[in-house]
């Protein structure tokens, strides 16, 4: 669960942040030009690169004079943007007046947070924000399936059944800890067949959020950014490795632990308990229905609660409205998700 979710996730991270590391040649009446750097030890100016390394994390890196790559914290980057010129070039390059507000921002900065949400509400965890304590759990014995897993008749046919399914939608707010720093997120995630459809509020500097829509659909796979009605292609090859098939259930190997009794805050639980390498995973069921989710990775943690599951899909999700502004050709043929980062 941990990795397909967190894919998500770092999707929508690169997105907020999609302007810098990134220089758009003119093309269709505008150029974007943005730089990231950093002041060295010696006051020299460093050009700041990033990539996407397997586990997902982003990692930012300069190299100094004599060629050694020097790795840098992403708060310590700074981003500017010197230059934002959009002009009409016939109908394909007139920009919608949220697109073109968007870009505007670019240059004036304030400007970006009149596109923000500032109503939104802060996504919670019902049961707990932090990891159930270890000491309320009380071991018991479970029948065990001919796969080496427990079995709970009930339990199994309002998740495992749904969720492998050709159509369902699925609300949950997932809260992720990754090196001391926390991000809570609010995530809708739809499938219908091969369509699938992700939907979050992405919190920009706790000004607000800004939605933002994840599409793939007949093969292809769509950014959507609502405010600025606004979409662009993500090269194919990159839909398994942003979204797995399974999307979000397990796509790694489990093995099973134990199970038991556990009592939170007067409510009770079944959790059963599975290892990943490194990684435990608990699942917490109440009511015959799967709650929560933990993933614990050392310090790192990834807590995800379901706050709704149907096998229903509204099928219009899937489809990007027709006046959105096609920004694709603006990323370039060769663009890469680590340029967004």
């Amino acid at each position: 669960m941990k990795k397909n979710v967190t894919a998500i996730l770092l999707v929508f991270a690169l997105l907020a942040g999609f302007a810098s590391c990134r220089k758009l040649e003119d093309s269709e009446g505008f150029v974007i030009e943005s730089k990231a750097y950093i002041v060295d030890s010696e006051g020299v100016t460093r050009d700041v690169q990033s990539i996407i390394n397997d586990d997902g994390k982003t990692e930012y890196f300069y190299y100094d004079a004599s060629g050694n790559k020097v790795p840098v914290k992403k708060k310590e980057v700074v981003v500017e943007t010197n230059k934002v010129s959009v002009a009409s070039s016939g109908e394909s390059g007139t920009l919608s007046p949220e697109a073109q507000s968007f870009f505007d921002a670019y240059n004036d900065p304030e400007k970006f947070e009149e596109l923000l949400d500032t109503d939104v509400t802060q996504p919670e965890l019902v049961i707990s924000d932090e990891v159930i304590p270890e000491n309320t759990f009380k071991e018991i014995k479970v029948e065990i399936g001919s796969d080496g897993k427990p079995i709970h008749t009930n339990i199994e046919k309002n998740y495992n059944d749904i969720v492998n399914s050709n159509k369902f939608t699925m609300d949950f707010v997932v809260k992720e800890t990754m090196d001391g720093e926390e991000m809570t997120l609010p995530i809708v995630a739809i499938r219908d067949g091969e369509n699938l459809y992700f939907e979050t509020q992405m919190p920009v500097e706790g000004k607000g959020s800004m939605k933002f829509n994840f599409i793939i659909t007949n093969g292809k796979c769509y950014i959507v950014i609502p405010a600025m009605r606004a979409y662009a292609e993500v090269p194919k090859e990159y839909v398994q490795e942003i979204i797995p098939s399974e999307i979000v259930t397990d796509d790694v190997e489990m093995e099973y632990v134990k199970s038991g009794e556990v009592v939170f805050e007067g409510k009770k639980y079944i959790c059963d308990v599975y290892k990943s390498g490194n990684d435990t995973v608990k699942y917490y069921f109440a009511d015959n229905e799967l709650k929560r989710i933990e993933t614990i990775s050392g310090d790192n943690t990834s807590i995800l609660e379901i706050k709704e599951l149907s096998t229903k899909a509204d099928s219009s999700k899937f489809k990007i409205p027709s006046n959105y502004f096609d920004m694709t050709k603006f990323l370039g043929e060769n663009f890469q998700i680590s340029d967004l980062a």
